[in-house]
């Protein structure tokens, strides 16, 4: 199975959605291919897991932990 996690807070999806306009550039994000997979929020890091399958990602025997990529984020403004 080719796929991984990306965490990303609450935090962060409220300031998407906030009025205005935010733009934002990712270093190290995901590959083109990937394909959106499922979401779901862990109550124990008080965050969302956001799981992608892509052929760029190792393959993780099935029944074993996924790994989770952290794409740098940063905010542009002006």
């Amino acid at each position: 199975m080719r796929r991984a996690l990306i965490p990303v807070s609450p935090e962060l999806i409220g300031e998407m959605c906030r009025n205005g306009e935010t733009h934002y550039r990712t270093e190290s994000g995901l590959p083109e291919d990937a394909k959106f997979i499922g979401a779901r929020y862990d109550d124990s890091f008080r965050w969302f897991l956001v799981c992608f399958e892509s052929d760029e990602f190792a393959d993780i025997p099935e029944g074993k932990r996924l790994p989770e990529l952290k794409p740098v984020l940063h905010t542009l403004t002006g």
